[in-house]
């Protein structure tokens, strides 16, 4: 079987380094157990069937493979519905890799080489209480991530369309050679692994996922406690050129509580709709909820939206082409509730106590409905919170 890989350009620094991180214990003092008996781990892991299809199945990959001659796989980092991620490294070089290992296209796997991260914003908020980020640390995230988004709209072009908290990633603090290096040393040993059954009966081995915490600082609510965190934007398997958004395989893009008004009712979207995927990642991690629930469905979005930001502008909703399910011809809603769904975003924000006037004009910025009004990049970093120190 080929393998294709591919170097993604690499964002822009912006943090000094920092204390050394301890790596993560990899769960390896196990052998192997049956399908009949799977560990607790393997429900967490990419699922049986996704190896079955020969038009996008997983590549089945084991710690000790070489891929493309000079990739040896040391531990299992991640997985998602179109690939799985395995830190690796080089032959006779000491440097370490994130391979993306994509689902197949035909009879090839392509695999994305990229630098290995610590654990994404999804994963650490869940260790907070009610799974809200220090204010320091949000405005680190936001100045951070609007960098990194400038230079996807600005210099590259590209569309990112699937921003949220777990695709923006911690930089390893410190020396990353070092950490990744002892966490790959421990892959020598005995493997944890689990042999279960695909549907159609193949015998799949699996490993369990050994992600990198980030640290938490001994004051996390101080000014300058975050000041060497650095957070970087990653997957950009979905991404797509500005000048290509009419040849994208969807018009619908975004996770749906993350999804930008304009995709809603088919307005026509682009880099905007981008700004507000990080408005709404950044209020899920600010208040520990999503505006809008995960499991909501798409056909109560715009109504959602309506009672959280107001009335969509009467020339959004005449480009909608899909308009007419929630408004009508003079831009009113066709639907109401004999009490509100959702609270104003002003109620909603004023849930988090430490929030100043600034952030809360901020997100009122970030997260405008005529995406024609909403600012960029550019315009948001020299917003006065980005900026401010507490």
């Amino acid at each position: 079987m080929w393998h294709t890989f591919r170097r993604l350009p690499v964002l822009r620094h912006f943090l000094p380094s920092a204390t050394p991180l301890r790596p993560q214990n990899l769960q390896n003092t196990h052998h192997g157990t049956s399908a009949a008996t799977p560990p607790a781990w393997a429900k967490r892991e990419e699922p049986l069937e996704g190896y079955d299809s020969s038009d996008f199945g997983y590549l089945p990959v084991a710690i000790g493979d070489v891929l493309d001659s000079r990739y040896v796989i040391k531990g299992k980092l991640g997985w998602g519905n179109y690939s799985t991620v395995w830190l690796a490294e080089q032959q006779n070089s000491p440097r370490f890799s994130a391979l993306k290992v994509l689902t197949s296209n035909g009879a090839r796997h392509l695999c994305l080489v990229t630098e290995p991260m610590c654990e994404t914003l999804s994963s650490y908020a869940a260790g907070w209480e009610h799974r809200a980020l220090p204010l320091p640390l949000l405005r680190q995230i936001a100045r951070q991530v609007l960098l990194g988004l400038d230079y996807l709209h600005s210099e590259c072009n590209i569309i990112h369309t699937d921003i949220k908290p777990a695709n923006i990633m911690f930089a390893p603090l410190g020396d990353p050679t070092s950490l990744f290096a002892a966490a790959a040393a421990q892959s020598d040993g005995p493997n944890e692994t689990s042999v279960g059954l695909s549907p159609k009966g193949r015998s799949i081995v699996r490993v369990p996922q050994n992600r990198f915490p980030f640290p938490v600082p001994e004051n996390p609510n101080a000014s300058d406690a975050w000041r060497n965190a650095h957070v970087k934007l990653a997957d950009v398997g979905v991404a797509c050129r500005a000048d290509r958004v009419s040849e994208y395989p969807s018009d619908v893009i975004q996770p749906s509580a993350l999804r930008a008004p304009e995709v809603c009712i088919g307005a026509g979207w682009g880099k905007p709709a981008d700004i507000w995927g990080l408005g709404c990642t950044l209020f899920e991690l600010c208040l520990g909820k999503p505006i809008i629930r995960h499991d909501e469905k798409d056909t109560l979005l715009p109504v959602l939206q309506v009672e959280v930001f107001g009335e969509y502008p009467l020339e959004l909703v005449q480009r909608g082409r899909h308009s007419d399910a929630w408004f009508n011809s003079d831009g009113s809603s066709k639907h109401h509730f004999p009490r509100p769904i959702s609270l104003p975003l002003d109620q909603l924000l004023s849930r988090r106590t430490d929030a100043d006037h600034l952030l809360v004009d901020f997100m009122k910025r970030i997260l405008t409905l005529d995406p024609d009004r909403r600012p960029t990049c550019k315009e948001l970093l020299v917003h006065e919170w980005v900026n401010s120190q507490d």
